[in-house]
């Protein structure tokens, strides 16, 4: 069976990367793909024992989070080269969709769906993770990863569709 593909969907919190992911899972699903959904719990662990055999079993993986969350956020306090370098056995994805959406917004949300602020989710830190996510994946796409940004800033439906299209051309 060919091999499946590893999408990973990046963002800080509250840029809609979690309902997007859901909702492009349904909408392969619905054309015949199987598909797995996961949040990357332990990166090796998760990876060799959870990833990898399903793409293998020709599975489209959607991972909620992966390396790019780990360089943007762990940089802020961490040398982004030496996180490049732990992780620098880590599968690449065959595709990362950055959802970009200003630091007000992704607080709105988080404010209807949370009740208390998790560390980064201050509005200096957020600004900074949203910064490091832009500027880090410019510096990937330079070294020949594949990632599309979208507009995360969009109703939900308009959000979907620039996802189906970006995941049309490479499935």
């Amino acid at each position: 069976m060919e091999n499946g593909k590893f999408i990973t969907f990046e963002g800080i919190d509250g840029s809609g990367l979690t309902t997007q992911a859901g909702l492009l899972k349904g909408w392969l699903a619905d054309k015949g793909y199987e598909v797995y959904l996961t949040k990357e719990p332990d990166r090796m662990d998760h990876l060799h024992n959870d990833v990898l055999p399903k793409i293998n079993e020709g599975v489209i993986v959607i991972c909620d989070r992966y390396l790019l969350s780990s360089y943007s956020y762990q940089s802020i306090d961490n040398d982004l080269e030496w996180l490049r370098e732990i992780n620098s056995r880590a599968k690449k994805p065959d595709l990362t969709i950055l959802f970009d959406v200003p630091v007000l917004i992704s607080q709105r949300r988080m404010r209807k769906q949370r009740w208390h602020v998790e560390l980064f989710e201050e509005a200096d830190k957020l600004e900074k993770v949203r910064e490091n996510y832009l500027r880090i994946a410019k510096d990937l796409r330079e070294d020949g990863e594949v990632i599309e940004t979208v507009d995360g800033n969009k109703p939900i439906e308009n959000v979907r569709d620039d996802v189906i299209k970006i995941i049309e051309s490479v499935i």
